[in-house]
């Protein structure tokens, strides 16, 4: 049924036969109202893509087009799955408003959601290499990544610069950064 949640009868705006539960199905069965359009959101548990895994909530209506990451331009070398290895040359194509003076000149706005709060899973194991300061993220963000990519230095650890950074809950640790070096919440890239 995702992404649809349109809940009027007009084939010329949007064809019916798209949306399971529609509002033209007078008998939609199941104990459901009749003439009620219905969407439902796409519940992944475990999903993987490229050097990611996640679970995720998605739900209509989906995000505009100019709100996503730049599509991948193949004639500069890259090939089309770049984005899922987050090395693609095309500016733009690995994370979202990375480099940020690039979506600011093309687009204007900001893209995708903001104020997403990522947190790490502390029962893994540590490594010093994945180990974020605060102080260093958030200056880097304020300013503006330059790179075309995101490093431990210069993003938070989810690549979301966009997330929320502020306290968890008070205390000396903030959203979005891999303060003791665990595994960390990565945004999965969306290019459609």
């Amino acid at each position: 049924m995702w992404p649809y949640s349109y809940d009027e009868c007009d084939a010329d705006v949007f064809d019916p036969s798209f949306q399971r539960i529609s509002a033209c199905e007078d008998n939609p069965g199941y104990g459901l109202n009749p003439n009620q359009g219905r969407g439902a959101p796409e519940i992944d548990v475990l999903e993987g893509g490229g050097l990611a895994i996640s679970s995720s909530l998605q739900i209509a209506p989906g995000m505009p087009d100019n709100y996503r990451l730049f599509p991948v331009d193949t004639s500069t070398g890259d090939y089309s799955y770049c984005l899922y290895s987050y090395n693609c040359l095309t500016p733009g194509a690995n994370y979202i408003d990375v480099p940020t003076s690039y979506y600011q000149q093309e687009r204007g706005h900001k893209s995708w959601y903001q104020g997403l709060r990522y947190a790490a899973n502390n029962y893994c194991d540590q490594n010093a290499e994945d180990k974020q300061d605060y102080d260093t993220v958030a200056a880097s963000v304020k300013k503006g990544i330059t790179e075309n990519t995101c490093a431990v230095d210069t993003c938070p650890a989810s690549g979301d610069v966009n997330a929320d950074l502020s306290e968890i809950d008070g205390g000396v640790n903030h959203w979005g950064v891999n303060s003791n070096g665990t595994q960390h919440v990565l945004q999965m890239r969306q290019s459609s």
